[in-house]
C-alpha cells in the first residue's frame, strides 16, 4: 500500500477527479467507425451506406453499436452527408449480412435465456419485417466472427439460397455413472466428460473445435459440412459458384494440442476446394436421443464412406495461404501467402492470384518485400488489418491495407499488370488509414490519428479501363465526412481538454541508429496557469510496442491524447523487429531481444536529451506484452535511468513462457532463433540469461513501477510476473501491482476494466513523472 502525505492525498484526489472527467468526455466523444454496409442506391448518382459505429459509455460499462445512414454523390455540393434522424441502436448482434440482391438481411443474435444459458438465433428479415428465426444454439455453439478465422462471419451464395459460416461444435452433455447410459456412445461420452481439451488459446475462451455449417433458406435446414480436410481447423469459407454447390475454404494444420493462433501467422494454412460437399442435417438433441445404437453406427459408416469418396482438393502449396478472395465474376481467387516456414509470429506476406480460366496455377502479383523501400515496404499487419481487403468491380484491381513506417496505408494493385499505387494521402506519416469497404469502383476508409477523431473517407474517380495504374487513378479523389459533430453533455461542467488550446501539435520522425521513431509533442505548450513550458522542462513517456513484430502507429488513443494535453512529450520507437520496414527489419531482432532493441531506443532517448528536447530527470517507460519484457530488460540494464515505468502483462521469464504460454514457440524463436522442438541445456541457460527476472541488477532498480496484469491471460500467464513482483518487493523496489480478475492479455474485455486501467496509468504519470 502506498503511503501518502495529506498534501499528496489532496493532489491525488484533484488529479483523479479531473482525469476521470476528462477521460469519460473524450471516450464518449471519439466514436470509432467499425464497419460499413452497402445499401440499395437512392438513385443512379447517389449511393447509400450504413455506417456502423462503436459507441462506448464508460459510466455504465456498456458499448452500443449505433448506425447512421450516409449518402455519397460526387456531383453534389456536399458529396458525403448523413440523412436526418437519430443513430439506430442495435444490441446483442453477433453478425449480420445483406444478401447479394438485397432481398434479405440475416442477423445472428446472442442473448441469455431464462436459466442463464446462451441462446443464439438466426433472424431472416425482408426490407419490411422478420420472416423467420432459427435457434442455432440447438445445433452448435458460438459463431466465429474473429478475422483470424473469417473475413466476414456470414457468406452468401449469389442466388441467395444459402449462407455458410463457422461455429463452435456443440458441447456434449457431461454424463455421470448415475445417468441412464444406454448405448456405447453414452459410455464413450461418460468416459470423455472430464477429459482435457485444448482450446484455441488467447482470445478464444471456450473455443475448442470450429466446424463448418451451411443454412439453406429453401429447406430451412442447418447442416454441417463433413468432408473438410482432415486434421485442420476450417477458416475463411465461401461458395465457389453462384448456386452454393462448391466450397472454397482455408484449413489451419492442427492436432489435439494446437497452439495459440490469435495474432499469429506461423501456423500453416492451405486453401482447399470442396467440389461435392457432404452435408449432415443437424437435429435437436431430443431427436438424436431417439436413435438406436444401430442407427448411429449406420449413420457414421455412411458419412465416413461419403467423405472418403469426396475428398477436398488442395489448391495451394505455400506455408501460409490465407484470406482468400473470390473475384466478383468468379474467375479468380486472390490470397496472401508466404512460401517458406517462419518461426516469428508476424511477417511480410505477398499476394497471389489463381485464374480459374487458365490452368488454375497461382501467380505472384505482389512479392514478399525483404528490404525497406520508401515507397512500398511490403504487406504486413495483424488479422484484423486484412478484414476488408476486396476486389473492385472489374475483377482486375484489388485494394488492401498494410503497416508502413509507423502508419497504415491503402494500396491499389492491378492484378494483371502487377502495378501498385498508394491511394491514401496522409497529413502525418503515422496516420492510420483503414480500409472499411469497396463499393464497385469506390473505396471507403476510416482515417485515424493521435490528435483528431475518426473521419470517414470515400475515394472515387477511378478509371478502371485504363491499363496503367497512374492513369487509372489520375482523377481519383478523397471525400471526407466527420463522424461526430456534437459535444457530449455530461455532469462535468469544467474545462474540457483540447490540444489546440494547449499549443500546436507536432509530429517528428527521428532517424537514429538505423530505426525510425515517432516523436509527438506540443509546441508552445501552455500549462494550467497559462504559462508556456519550454521543451527541456517537459516529461517524456517512451512507448515500447508489443509483438515484438508489431509497430507503433498514430492511431487515435485516448491515453496519448490526454498525455499530450497534460504536457507530456511522447516517443514511440519502431526498433528492430517492428513491422512496416520490410522482412529483414523483422528478422533482425531474432536472438537479440533485450540487446539490439535497447541499444537502438537508448540512442534515440539520448539524442533527445542531448538536443534539450525533454527533461532528462522525467523520463518514463510504458510497455505491454513484449513491450513489458523490453521495459523490464531496460530497467535491469539501466536501473537508474527512468523515473517511472508502467508495465502491462510482461514476459519476464522466457523459460516460463516456453512451458506455460499458449504460444510456447514464441519464446524459443525470439530468444534462441530456433523453431519449436527439443531444447538443450545450453538453450535453457540462454533463455534464463535473457530473462529480466533472472538478472542480478534487478535489485538496483530505482524507478517507480506500476505493474498491470490480467488474471485470465493465456499468452503471458500472470504467474511469472507475480513472482517477479514479489521478489522486487522483497528487494525494496518501489513497485505496485494491479490485477484485473476477468481480463486477458489485451486488458480490454470490458469497458470498465479498460477505463480503470487507462485512468490509473494517467494518474500514475501525473503524480510521479510530471511532478
Amino acid at each position: 500500500m502506498v503511503s501518502l502525505s495529506q498534501t499528496d492525498k489532496s493532489s491525488a484526489f484533484k488529479s483523479l477527479t479531473y482525469l476521470t472527467d476528462q477521460l469519460e468526455t473524450i471516450i464518449i466523444k471519439n466514436v470509432a467507425s467499425s464497419s460499413v454496409d452497402i445499401l440499395p442506391s437512392i438513385d443512379q448518382k447517389t449511393r447509400l451506406y450504413r455506417l456502423n459505429l462503436d459507441q462506448p459509455n464508460p459510466r455504465e460499462n456498456t458499448r452500443f453499436r449505433s448506425s447512421r445512414l450516409i449518402t455519397f454523390n460526387e456531383e453534389a455540393k456536399e458529396t458525403v452527408s448523413a440523412l436526418p434522424g437519430f443513430p439506430i441502436l442495435e444490441n446483442e448482434i453477433v453478425a449480420e449480412s445483406y444478401s447479394p440482391k438485397f432481398t434479405y438481411r440475416v442477423l445472428i443474435r446472442k442473448k441469455k435465456g431464462d436459466k442463464g444459458e446462451d441462446k443464439t438465433t438466426l433472424e431472416l428479415w425482408s426490407s419490411t419485417n422478420l420472416l423467420r428465426s432459427v435457434r442455432l444454439s440447438d445445433y452448435h455453439g458460438d459463431i466465429y466472427s474473429d478475422p483470424t478465422f473469417t473475413l466476414t462471419p456470414i457468406v452468401w451464395c449469389q442466388d441467395e439460397t444459402k449462407i455458410i459460416y463457422i461455429a463452435e461444435k456443440k458441447e456434449d452433455k457431461k454424463l455421470t455413472a448415475w445417468d441412464d447410459l444406454k448405448t456405447s456412445k453414452d459410455t464413450k461420452q461418460f468416459m470423455e466428460s472430464y477429459s482435457f481439451k485444448q482450446d484455441l488459446g488467447e482470445g478464444f475462451d471456450n473455443k475448442f473445435k470450429p466446424e463448418l455449417y451451411v443454412y439453406n433458406l429453401e429447406s430451412n435446414e442447418v447442416s454441417k459440412v463433413l468432408n473438410i480436410p482432415k486434421d485442420t481447423l476450417p477458416a475463411f469459407p465461401m461458395f465457389a459458384d453462384q448456386w452454393g454447390r462448391r466450397i472454397i475454404l482455408g484449413g489451419f494444420a492442427a492436432d489435439e494440442f494446437f497452439r495459440g493462433i490469435r495474432f499469429c501467422f506461423n501456423n500453416p494454412i492451405a486453401l482447399y476446394l470442396i467440389t461435392n460437399p457432404v452435408f449432415k442435417k443437424m437435429v435437436k438433441e431430443e431427436e438424436n436421443a431417439k436413435k438406436t445404437e444401430e442407427d448411429l453406427d449406420d449413420e457414421q459408416d455412411f458419412e465416413e464412406t461419403e467423405c472418403t469418396n469426396n475428398p477436398p482438393f488442395k489448391m495451394t502449396k505455400d506455408f501460409v495461404s490465407i484470406f482468400p478472395l473470390l473475384s466478383p465474376d468468379g474467375s479468380k481467387l486472390a490470397f496472401f501467402f508466404h512460401d517458406k516456414p517462419q518461426i516469428m509470429h508476424n511477417f511480410n506476406l505477398g499476394l497471389k492470384v489463381i485464374d480459374f480460366k487458365s490452368n488454375g496455377a497461382s501467380e505472384e502479383v505482389v512479392p514478399i518485400v525483404h528490404d525497406n523501400d520508401d515507397k512500398f515496404t511490403g504487406i504486413v499487419g495483424f488479422h484484423m488489418d486484412y478484414k476488408n481487403v476486396s476486389w473492385l468491380k472489374d475483377s482486375k484491381h484489388l485494394a488492401f491495407g498494410t503497416d508502413s513506417r509507423g502508419g497504415v496505408r491503402i494500396f491499389l494493385v492491378n492484378t494483371e499488370t502487377k502495378q501498385l499505387k498508394q491511394l491514401d494521402t496522409p497529413k502525418y506519416q503515422s496516420e492510420a488509414w483503414n480500409l472499411l469497404k469497396v463499393d464497385g469502383d469506390k473505396i471507403i476508409a476510416r482515417v485515424s490519428h493521435r490528435i483528431s477523431p475518426d473521419r470517414l473517407a470515400i475515394y472515387s474517380g477511378l478509371n478502371l479501363d485504363e491499363k496503367e495504374i497512374d492513369k487509372a487513378t489520375e482523377a481519383g479523389k478523397w471525400h471526407y465526412f466527420d463522424t461526430l459533430t456534437d459535444e457530449p453533455i455530461l455532469s462535468y461542467k469544467g474545462k474540457k481538454e483540447n490540444i489546440a488550446e494547449r499549443g500546436t501539435f507536432q509530429e517528428e520522425i527521428i532517424h537514429h541508429k538505423g530505426i525510425e521513431s515517432l516523436f509527438w509533442w506540443i509546441k508552445d505548450y501552455k500549462n494550467d496557469d497559462g504559462e508556456t513550458v519550454p521543451e527541456q522542462s517537459k516529461p517524456l513517456v517512451v512507448i515500447l510496442h508489443g509483438g515484438p513484430h508489431g509497430q507503433n502507429t498514430g492511431y487515435y488513443s485516448n491515453f496519448i491524447y490526454l498525455l499530450l494535453c497534460r504536457g507530456f512529450s511522447v516517443l514511440a520507437p519502431n526498433f528492430s523487429g517492428s513491422t512496416g520496414y520490410g522482412q529483414k527489419h523483422i528478422e533482425k531482432l531474432l536472438g537479440k531481444t533485450g540487446v539490439i532493441d535497447i541499444s537502438e531506443v537508448n540512442g534515440v532517448i539520448h539524442k533527445l536529451l542531448e538536443d534539450n528536447r525533454v527533461d532528462g530527470r522525467k523520463v518514463g517507460l510504458y510497455g505491454g506484452s513484449y513491450g513489458g519484457y523490453l521495459s523490464f530488460a531496460y530497467l535491469t540494464q539501466y536501473p537508474e535511468q527512468f523515473r517511472t515505468a508502467i508495465i502491462a502483462n510482461p514476459v519476464v521469464n522466457y523459460h516460463f513462457s516456453v512451458t506455460c504460454s499458449d504460444i510456447p514457440e514464441w519464446a524459443i524463436a525470439e530468444s534462441l532463433m530456433k523453431d519449436y522442438g527439443e531444447l538443450s541445456l545450453e538453450d535453457f541457460k540462454k533463455t534464463i540469461e535473457l530473462s529480466p527476472s533472472c538478472k542480478e541488477d534487478k535489485k538496483k532498480i530505482k524507478s517507480k513501477i506500476q505493474l498491470v496484469l490480467g488474471s485470465k491471460d493465456k499468452r503471458v500467464p500472470p504467474a511469472q510476473a507475480l513472482e517477479f513482483f514479489r521478489n522486487l518487493k522483497k528487494e525494496g523496489v518501489n513497485i505496485e501491482c494491479n490485477i484485473y480478475p476477468d481480463e486477458g492479455h489485451s486488458l480490454a474485455n470490458s469497458l470498465e476494466s479498460l477505463f480503470d486501467y487507462v485512468l490509473r496509468c494517467l494518474l500514475f504519470l501525473e503524480l510521479n513523472l510530471k511532478a
